[in-house]
């Protein structure tokens, strides 16, 4: 008998499906979600399921993955401790920003410290130009001074987001290789690997982003391949992408900023063949999950999609969160769950997620 596998990680939650390929039955479980190791958990809810459904991990031909834990890693600050090697006079472009002020009635307003603090950006003397020409050419000497400094800094992970990059990326290419031989086992995140286009600001946090979590993401993804192949499962985990599709397990290692919001982009997908099943193009989506709840559009049969996503934005407000240029499922959500409680703080009622 075969079976196809699909699990979701939520905040309070991890769920699963598992359906008969011969007869479409689907027998579905659910487990508390273990923050510390979502491994754990996903492989004793996994457990449970499959004996329940009396199958193993040797009849599962097809294995698919939905998950927020790289979002949490933002928004909760956890992911690892991470380096910047940016163009000689662009250190600040985290701190800057776009200085937008997303709440124009607040005189108050603040936004989100970056994800690296400045501590721990080093600049080297390049310069490429908008066209892609070389007007100042690298210095290895240099460049290694500045990733010794980062390994001497413990350097878990190391972001490099060079000016114009994305017109010429072999200045960042050469900043990678040196740092495969000067720090090995660091992960290194380009920025013209993972958003090859213009506008510093943007690229230069999209691949702080995908630095920042790629390891705390990979060490969850090998834990959980080892976990699936000693219950005898051989063939490739899939994950879910923000846009929707699936991408292979070592791809989404190195590029897990693709799947910040894989869980939710699931649903939303799910929303479109129910629409397409009773009929109905236009849709509205509404995901409610245990620490947060989420709703999308659905127009002409297809969720609505944007090429720009924010992480851990301010009173859901455009312009208050970390903007990442990955081509997404456009969602909305609020932290106000199925677990949210209300509580008096100082006089003041609040409601927020405890679950």
């Amino acid at each position: 008998m075969a079976w196809r596998l699909g699990f979701d990680i939520g905040g309070t939650f991890t769920d699963f499906a598992l359906q008969d390929v011969d007869t479409g039955a689907v027998v579905v479980g659910k487990h508390l979600t273990t923050p510390r190791d979502p491994a754990e958990g996903v492989l004793q809810g996994l457990d449970a399921l499959l004996e329940r459904a009396r199958a193993t991990m040797a009849d599962v031909e097809h294995a698919v993955h939905g998950t927020t834990l790289g979002a949490n890693l933002v928004i909760e600050r956890k992911g690892a401790r991470t380096f910047l090697v940016t163009t000689e006079g662009f250190r600040d472009v985290l701190e800057i920003q776009r200085q937008l002020r997303y709440n124009i009635n607040d005189l108050f307003v603040d936004k989100h410290p970056p994800l690296i603090p400045r501590n721990q950006i080093v600049e080297i003397g390049e310069r490429v130009t908008a066209d892609g020409t070389v007007r100042r050419p690298l210095d290895p000497a240099q460049v290694k001074d500045a990733l010794r400094a980062c390994g001497e800094g413990g350097a878990e992970s190391l972001a490099v987001a060079l000016l114009h990059a994305y017109a010429n990326p072999d200045h960042e290419g050469a900043v990678a290789a040196l740092a495969a031989q000067l720090l090995p086992g660091v992960p290194v995140t380009r920025s013209a690997a993972v958003c090859p286009q213009y506008r510093e600001y943007e690229r230069t946090n999209t691949a702080v982003v995908n630095a920042y979590i790629t390891p705390r993401f990979r060490q969850y993804l090998e834990a959980l391949g080892r976990g699936l192949g000693e219950r005898g499962f051989t063939r490739e985990l899939y994950l879910i992408q923000n846009n929707g599709g699936i991408a292979t397990s070592s791809t989404t290692a190195r590029f897990p900023v693709r799947s910040l919001d894989s869980g939710p982009a699931a649903g939303a997908i799910l929303a479109a063949d129910i629409g397409r099943l009773t009929g109905d193009a236009d849709l509205i989506g509404f995901d409610m999950g245990g620490t947060t709840a989420k709703a999308c559009l659905i127009e002409n049969g297809r969720p609505v999609r944007t090429d720009q996503l924010e992480v851990d934005m301010i009173g859901m407000r455009h312009g208050s969160g970390l903007p990442v240029n990955v081509a997404s499922v456009e969602l909305v959500e609020i932290g106000a769950g199925g677990g949210s409680l209300a509580r008096v703080e100082r006089g003041i009622l609040r409601v927020g997620p405890d679950s």
